[in-house]
């Protein structure tokens, strides 16, 4: 199990740094914004719960955090708004950072929360790599590159 643990910590990392890689290279997202705070604030419900616990996960939760805080940077500040103003998603944000606090006083609400999110951000890539909105109607390698690491990542 252990072993399964650091591979899924490998390939959410390497997705983690596709996606910054992502948003800088084309001053655009193609996950949905609000996936992006409701992630945000999971890694940081995450972070809050983990704190005290002892071993490697703390600094696993603060390298994630970090992580996320570039993602979360990257589309405040170079990205194109999608859907709506960006000022509209720190409501959803802070309504993110409550739920997950509810959810994860269930013992398996940090594990099912994460699975929907990571899972409905794999989708938005996968099928973003194929759709006729990538450049020049060829697959958008780097959106299949993070739809697939981020499902083995969950696979693992």
């Amino acid at each position: 199990m252990q072993n399964f643990d650091v591979l899924q910590g490998l390939f959410w990392s390497v997705t983690y740094i596709l996606i910054i890689v992502y948003n800088v290279k084309n001053r655009n997202t193609n996950i949905p914004p609000i996936a992006i705070f409701i992630n945000f604030a999971w890694e940081i419900n995450a972070l809050l719960q983990d704190i005290t616990v002892e071993g490697t996960a703390i600094f696993i939760h603060i390298a994630w955090c970090g992580l996320d805080t570039a993602i979360v940077g990257s589309y405040l500040l170079l990205c194109k708004p999608v859907y709506f103003k960006k000022i509209f998603l720190m409501p959803i944000f802070l309504l993110g950072l409550l739920s997950f606090m509810v959810a994860f006083r269930h013992p398996n609400g940090m594990l099912i929360t994460s699975f929907f999110i990571d899972f409905t951000m794999e989708m938005e890539y996968l099928l973003y790599s194929f759709s006729s909105r990538s450049k020049q109607m060829k697959v958008d390698i780097t959106a299949l590159s993070i739809g697939v690491t981020k499902l083995i990542g969950d696979l693992c």
